[in-house]
C-alpha cells in the first residue's frame, strides 16, 4: 500500500517504513469494521492527527504507539484512514524527494550522499564519493617570506593552511580540482590569497592512487575579524556533478 523508495535521504527511507505502523494503530484504536462509519467534516484535522503522530514515530520510533483514536478520527471508517495515512505518506515521500534533488536540509543533518558530518574540526577527515579524503590539518601564522613574497598589510595577519590529502581512489587525481574557500569564522570577513613561496607546498599537480601528501594555501585575513577561520574545501571531479552533498567545511583557529 506504500511506495518504499530506498534511498540515502532520511526523511524518504523512514516515511514508508513507518506508514503501515501509524496506520495499523490507528485503525486498531478505531476498532471499525470499515462498514457504517460516516463522512465527517473533520477530516482534516484528523489527517493533522495523523501527521503529527507519524511525525512523532520517525522522531522516535520505539515510543509508544497511539491507543486511541483521537477525538477529530472518530466516527471515519478503516478505509478512510487509510486513505488519509496514504495522502500523509505521499506528501512526505515528496518534500523528502524535493530535498534531496534541491540539497536543502534540516538543522543538524548529515550529508545526504554520504552520511558524514560536513561542520568538522580541524584533523578531522572528510572523504568524498571517490574516496579522495581530505582534512584541514592546522591554521598557523607565517613568519618568514621569501625576496620576493607577499607580505600582510598593517592590520593584517598572514596565515598558512595545511591541508592533508589522500588519494583514495583507484586513479589519479589533480589536486587543483581541490579549491579552498576561506572567510573568518568569528563574524565574517574576507581574506587576501598571499604569494609565499618560503615553506610552501602550493595546491597542485598530481596524486597517484593510494598517496598521501600535506599541501598548503597562504592567507591575510584583517585582525578585527579575529583568529578564527571557516574553511571550505570544494572538489570538482568526473561525475561530481551528481554527489547530493555540501561542500564540507573546517572551523579553526591560526595559532
Amino acid at each position: 500500500m506504500y511506495p518504499l523508495i530506498k534511498t540515502q535521504h532520511r526523511p524518504i527511507r523512514v516515511v514508508a517504513a513507518l506508514g503501515a505502523t501509524v496506520a495499523l494503530a490507528f485503525t486498531a484504536a478505531c476498532g471499525s469494521d470499515g462498514e457504517g462509519g460516516t463522512k465527517s467534516a473533520s477530516q482534516g484535522s484528523c489527517k493533522k492527527e495523523i501527521k503529527a503522530a507519524y511525525e512523532q514515530v520517525e522522531k522516535n520510533p520505539d515510543a509508544p504507539q497511539p491507543t486511541e483514536t483521537p477525538d477529530a478520527c472518530k466516527g471515519l471508517t478503516d478505509a478512510e484512514l487509510e486513505d488519509m495515512m496514504e495522502e500523509v505518506v505521499k506528501d512526505e515521500v515528496t518534500v523528502g524527494a524535493d530535498k534531496l534533488e534541491t540539497g536543502e536540509k534540516k538543522p543538524g543533518d548529515e550529508d545526504a550522499g554520504s552520511g558524514q558530518a560536513t561542520e568538522l574540526k580541524a584533523g578531522e577527515v572528510y572523504t568524498y564519493p571517490d574516496d579522495v579524503s581530505v582534512s584541514v590539518q592546522s591554521l598557523s601564522p607565517i613568519t618568514q617570506y621569501g625576496e620576493y613574497d607577499d607580505k600582510p598589510e598593517a592590520g593584517q595577519t598572514a596565515f598558512r593552511a595545511t591541508i592533508s590529502i589522500d588519494n583514495g581512489s583507484k586513479k589519479p587525481i589533480d589536486i587543483d580540482d581541490l579549491y579552498l574557500t576561506v572567510q573568518g569564522a568569528t563574524n565574517g570577513g574576507d581574506v587576501r590569497d598571499l604569494y609565499v613561496e618560503a615553506g610552501s607546498k602550493q595546491m597542485t599537480g598530481r596524486l597517484a592512487p593510494g598517496v598521501k601528501t600535506e599541501k598548503t594555501a597562504e592567507y591575510a585575513i584583517d585582525d578585527k575579524y579575529g583568529k578564527k577561520v571557516l574553511v571550505i574545501i570544494g572538489h570538482t571531479a568526473e561525475g561530481s556533478e551528481n554527489w547530493s552533498m555540501e561542500d564540507p567545511t573546517w572551523t579553526a583557529t591560526i595559532k
